[in-house]
């Protein structure tokens, strides 16, 4: 019982911490973090409860492994996109030089704007 108050006192830190920075921070690979962060703290008590189960039912461990994926796949998705409104902003302050090698990859052509 000690450790499952142990693992629900840690979630509700992770989440409350992620809350905070998405509410607080301003650049958006901080509240990236931020949200991957309360995300851990989800799934930390999710598995608590599961855990909790003496019967060992596999369902809500299946849940936490597809909440993994899911939260990988989600912060690629958000980096790339975070990448991306970087490598635009870069290149219309005109701090980029022709062949765009400071927005880290080609020059983005008129129709992607």
């Amino acid at each position: 019982m000690a450790s499952f108050r142990l693992l629900s006192l840690t979630a509700v830190v992770l989440v409350v911490l992620g809350l905070v920075g998405v509410i607080v921070r301003r650049g958006p690979l901080a509240q990236l973090i931020a949200v991957n962060v309360m995300g851990a703290g989800a799934l930390l008590l999710f598995g608590g409860v599961a855990a909790r189960d003496p019967a060992g039912d596999p369902v809500p461990h299946a849940m936490i492994l597809t909440g993994i994926v899911v939260t990988v796949a989600a912060t690629g998705a958000g980096t790339a996109l975070i990448r991306r409104l970087h490598a635009l902003e870069v290149y219309d302050a005109g701090l980029g030089d022709e062949s765009g090698s400071a927005s880290g990859g080609g020059r983005a052509a008129e129709g992607d704007r």
